[in-house]
């Protein structure tokens, strides 16, 4: 976290260390993913789950309220 934005959340300063430790660790975490598991060849499983809310699929025309006209017009 930046520190406006840690400021404007009224968050303390954190220890020097604590983030220099964290910081590192991050990055080393990245570097292991990065050289030591094969790259991904599918996309990961939440593309291929279905939407639970619309079993069947959707029209985009269909959705909405049902209680508005769909013939009104915007008004400025």
């Amino acid at each position: 976290m930046d520190d406006p934005l840690r400021e404007a959340f009224g968050f303390p300063k954190a220890n020097t260390a604590f983030k220099n430790m964290l910081e590192g660790g991050l990055k080393l975490s990245g570097s292991v993913v990065r050289h030591f598991f094969p790259a991904r060849t599918a996309p990961y499983a939440f593309t291929q789950v279905p939407n639970r809310t619309y079993p069947l699929g959707y029209e985009i025309e269909r959705l909405g309220p049902t209680d508005v006209p769909r013939d009104r017009t915007v008004r400025k």
